[in-house]
């Protein structure tokens, strides 16, 4: 068995930060005792995502209601059930199928999908850029050639292609 949770904390204390026995006293009260009851199963299982609660809120508050069950025996399996369960209707169809040993894969599983959401619009962004850049480069393209040939041999040439084009297609039709 390991620490977790708040009695994990207690060890993040500054090296030195208590020298007499009343500090430690007040220390640990501070740190262990809240004044609130005991929660039950039936607490862990009411706790469910809210509508505007990012996942992570809610991963912690799963697990911030996790500690203050003291005396629950649940394995790590079903807690992650129970985190599972407690996620909004969107998060948990993206995790359809998947089987989970802890709550901590429940997490994971999803800010990996989140990170490959943004890598992919990261990428779609990117070929929208480059498209961009690249109509930049033949409006550029065309600039230099009305400037170089000048316009009025541009108009001039259009003019005879399209009368080519037109008696080309007059042809087919008859």
């Amino acid at each position: 068995m390991f620490l977790s949770g708040t009695a994990f904390t207690w060890f993040t204390l500054p090296p030195n930060s208590i020298h007499t026995w009343q500090e430690l006293e007040t220390k640990f009260h501070d740190c262990f005792y809240t004044g609130e009851t005991e929660l039950r199963l039936s607490h862990l299982t009411s706790v469910k995502q809210k509508a505007n609660e990012s996942v992570t809120e809610y991963i912690r508050r799963f697990r911030d209601t996790r500690n203050r069950c003291f005396g629950l025996i649940i394995f790590d399996k079903d807690l992650a059930d129970l985190a599972h369960d407690g996620l909004l209707d969107i998060h948990k169809e993206k995790l359809e199928g998947h089987d989970f040993s802890d709550v901590s894969q429940v997490f994971r599983k999803l800010w990996l999908m989140k990170a490959e959401l943004k890598i992919r619009s990261l990428i779609v962004l990117y070929m929208c850029l480059v498209l961009i850049l690249t109509i930049q480069m033949v409006r550029i393209r065309m600039f230099m050639l009305l400037n170089l040939y000048g316009l009025l041999r541009v108009n001039s040439l259009l003019v005879i292609l399209s009368s080519r084009f037109l008696k080309s297609g007059k042809r087919r039709v008859n």
